[in-house]
């Protein structure tokens, strides 16, 4: 019984030993991070439909192959043997058992949060919602040119008279992107100081 959380567990010893917790949180770990879609058997056509809608480029047509394929007929059991209860009982006594299942309900749960993401149901018909998201290009704003013009009075020397005063102006430009603040405060505070002077 203890087979699906050692396979997705990985190669480590711990995940071989049966009832192993570190090797339940190591496969729901696994599943979540490395997996893209995880399926279970009784919802197979709509775990196909995912993987159409998911990666359409291999699996185009797939939902369509799936349910009138030549060899649909298969998938379907007439006769089918269930275990007595007893046996059922005893199995799900098991910690094994338990631990399995509760990897398979963290599964389950996965899928239908995906499946409830991505496809919809009209008419009876499974179906891609479409795109989802928006994403927009992030072009960079375009370059500003900003003159910049300060003054500061030119004395002459001690002994220069009012008169002799002299006001100057420089001007500076400045190119830079408006996303670029840093550098327009400093130039900023670079004029503050030369007017001061």
């Amino acid at each position: 019984m203890w087979l699906q959380v050692p396979f997705f567990c990985g190669h480590y010893a711990e995940c071989w030993i049966p009832g192993s917790e570190w090797a339940l949180a190591q496969a729901k770990r696994n599943l979540a991070e490395h997996f893209l879609l995880v399926g279970v058997t009784e919802e197979l056509q709509d775990f196909i439909a995912l993987l159409e809608a998911a990666l359409p480029r291999y699996f185009r047509g797939a939902t369509n192959l799936f349910v009138e394929g030549k060899k649909s007929h298969l998938r379907k059991t007439f006769n089918k043997t269930y275990p007595s209860p007893d046996t059922v009982a005893k199995i799900q006594a098991s910690r094994i058992w338990q631990m399995e299942n509760e990897f398979y309900e963290f599964v389950l749960q996965q899928f239908h949060f995906i499946r409830k993401r991505t496809l919809t149901v009209r008419d009876g018909v499974i179906s891609d919602k479409g795109q989802q998201f928006m994403y927009e290009k992030i072009r960079p704003r375009e370059e500003v040119g900003k003159v910049i013009m300060f003054a500061y009075q030119d004395r002459g020397g001690p002994e220069a008279g009012e008169k002799e005063q002299k006001t100057r102006w420089f001007r500076y430009r400045e190119k830079s992107l408006r996303t670029n603040l840093p550098q327009q405060e400093k130039m900023e505070q670079q004029s503050v100081t030369e007017i001061s002077r």
